[in-house]
Formats: structure tokens, C-alpha cells, sequence
């Protein structure tokens, strides 16, 4: 795939909306979106957000419409003289984003989770230039069904920030796993527990409700942009364990493990050959036995899994970086 020109973007000004904090969806993006040459102001979530944390705030928003209305208005004031905006979160209103539009903006949303948690579903009611979904499926569904603008967009890597350490770090025996904690996530990791495979956590420190083992081995740590390369490279390998809405589309994760030389274990999923060369830059798992066996294979043959690890960070590099995927959305818009 040929690399997108590093001036493609020059003279638009972006702005993204979506929460900023280090190796965001949105910080990424902002970062990837100057490297082509636009003009990017962050302009944060649609959402209002204090120390309270994610989750109890945005409980609070959802019901107080008075609160989310006059903090959305104010999103609008900073945003106008854009020439495009992108939503990394679905929580914009029908009527913000029509406002957004008013000002001569393109609009655009692009979904980086699970379908399971789009909310209020408001990306088919507002009035959006653009929506994009990585989950192929869901896509098929919708353009078989709706008139409306939603295509497949992969996420993708940051080569800025995901690259392999331009010292090699020492190997660690372990198996890494970055990200929430959730039920599904928690269940498999317990049973790998069982199976005596090593596992090592990473993330915001787990929820009160999670026991045992799994926070015993949680190291209580937010790894983000040098330090998430150099212990995804370090690592025997990155467990990629997909959300359970999740049906044929992939994750964030498999793009930036990849690209940062990790050797990446991921779940089996319809698209995973189009993206990379199973066994040869990533490995794949279909159950658990086998999820153990290329845990197991790859704790004793570490030599071999930075080879492929190397491989696979070629590949994210060449073809699945954010600029892509950025050149293809301002394509989509129309936008120059």
C-alpha cells in the first residue's frame, strides 16, 4: 500500500471530538492528522468529564439533558471555523451536530467500539456527512437497510508513538494483556490462570468487584505510547482477547500491539487474513486449547516470536497506520 503524502492534509483544519488523554483514540488521531500536514485542535469529549471518572460521570450526564445541551453548545462555539470534524464517541446530539454542519463543517463519526455499546444510537438519527464502523457485518447490515452514509473503517496504528524500542528491551517469560477488565475478559484470563500460563495486566486498576488471581498479577499500571512499545515488545507475547460483540471486525489493540513489534496472539476472525499473514506476522486462536498452545509455544520460542513480532510491525507500518486511514476518510468527505 502506498504511503499517504505527507502533505495530503495541508490547508484543512480538524477537529476531533472524543476524550483526550495519552495514546487516546482521539489523541492519535490528532497526532497522525498534524503529521499530514492539517491544522488539528482537540476538542475534547461531548460528554462532560471531571475527576469523578469516566463511568459516574457519564451515568450523571445521561440524565441531567439540560447539562449535556449547554456543554455541547459550547463544543460548537470552539469548533467553528473547521473544516472537518470527526466524533470518536457516539453521545453528540442530532441537533449538535446539525449545528456543527451549519458552520460549513463536514461531520463525521467513527466508532471504535464494540456495536454493543453505541448508546442512544444516535449515529443514524443525526445528521452526519459521514459514519464509519470497523465491524464489517453491522456495516453490510446497515447500507442492505438504510439510506444512510456508514462505511467499514479499520482503526489503526500511530507510527509516531507504536513502534518497536530503538533499543531492543529485555525479553520478559510473560504473557501480556493491556485494556479494561470486563466479565468475558475476566472469566478467560482466570481460566489461563488455571492452566498455569503467565499473564501480566495492565490498565486502570480493577474495579472493586474483580477478586482473586486477576488482581494478584494486575500491575496497576496505564502504559501508554513508548513505555505500551516497549512492554508489548519486551513480552513473550500480547494476548488480543476480543470483546464478545466483537463478530468479524478487530480491535485497536491487534493495529498497535503489531506495530509496535509485539508478537500478538489474537482471536480468529473472518477479516484477520486480509490484514496480516496468520503464522507469519500474527497468530491466531479459535478456543482455548488453542489459545494455550500458541501461549505456550510462544513462551518457548522467543527468538522466533520476535521475528514474527517484527514482521507484523512491518506490515502495521505499511499498510494500517492512521494516516491511512485518515486519507481515506477526508477522501470519503470529499473535503480539500
Amino acid at each position: 500500500m502506498p504511503e499517504p503524502d505527507p502533505t495530503s492534509l495541508r490547508g484543512l483544519r480538524l477537529g476531533f471530538v472524543g476524550p483526550i488523554s495519552a495514546d487516546s483514540f482521539a489523541d492519535n488521531l490528532g497526532e497522525a492528522a498534524r503529521s499530514l500536514g492539517a491544522t488539528v485542535v482537540l476538542l475534547g469529549s461531548a460528554t462532560p468529564r471531571t475527576r469523578m471518572g469516566p463511568p459516574q460521570l457519564i451515568s450523571l450526564a445521561s440524565r441531567s439533558r439540560s447539562l449535556v445541551a449547554a456543554w455541547q453548545k459550547r463544543l460548537v462555539d470552539r469548533a467553528e471555523g473547521l473544516d472537518i470534524i470527526l466524533a470518536v464517541e457516539p453521545t453528540l446530539a442530532p441537533d449538535a451536530v446539525a449545528a456543527l454542519r451549519s458552520h460549513g463543517a463536514a461531520v463525521a463519526l467513527w466508532f471504535p467500539d464494540a456495536v454493543s455499546n453505541i448508546g442512544r444510537q444516535f449515529a443514524f438519527a443525526a445528521p452526519y456527512s459521514l459514519v464509519c464502523f470497523k465491524e464489517p457485518r453491522f456495516v453490510d447490515r446497515a447500507n442492505a437497510l438504510l439510506d444512510l452514509p456508514i462505511r467499514l473503517l479499520h482503526e489503526g496504528c500511530n507510527p509516531a508513538w507504536h513502534h518497536a524500542p530503538e533499543s531492543e528491551p529485555s525479553h520478559q517469560d510473560v504473557i501480556v494483556v493491556a485494556g479494561n477488565l470486563y466479565p468475558w475478559r475476566v472469566a478467560l484470563l482466570e481460566r489461563l490462570v488455571k492452566a498455569d500460563v503467565p499473564i501480566r495486566l495492565y490498565g486502570s486498576p480493577p474495579s472493586s468487584w474483580i477478586k482473586g488471581p486477576i488482581r494478584a498479577i494486575h500491575t496497576n499500571e496505564y502504559i501508554a505510547r513508548g513505555r505500551k512499545a516497549e512492554i508489548f515488545r519486551s513480552a513473550a507475547a500480547v494476548l488480543n482477547n476480543l470483546h464478545p460483540a466483537e463478530i468479524d471486525g478487530v480491535n485497536n489493540r491487534l493495529f498497535e500491539a503489531s506495530a509496535c513489534g509485539a508478537l500478538v496472539i489474537t482471536e480468529d476472525r473472518r477479516l484477520l487474513p486480509s490484514l496480516f499473514k496468520v503464522g507469519s506476522e500474527v497468530l491466531c486462536f479459535a478456543d482455548f486449547d488453542e489459545l494455550v498452545d500458541r501461549c505456550r509455544w510462544a513462551l518457548a520460542h522467543p527468538e522466533e516470536g520476535r521475528r514474527i513480532g517484527a514482521a507484523a510491525a512491518a506490515r502495521a507500518h505499511s499498510d494500517h497506520t492512521l494516516q491511512h486511514r485518515l486519507t481515506d476518510l477526508v477522501g470519503w468527505l470529499g473535503v480539500r
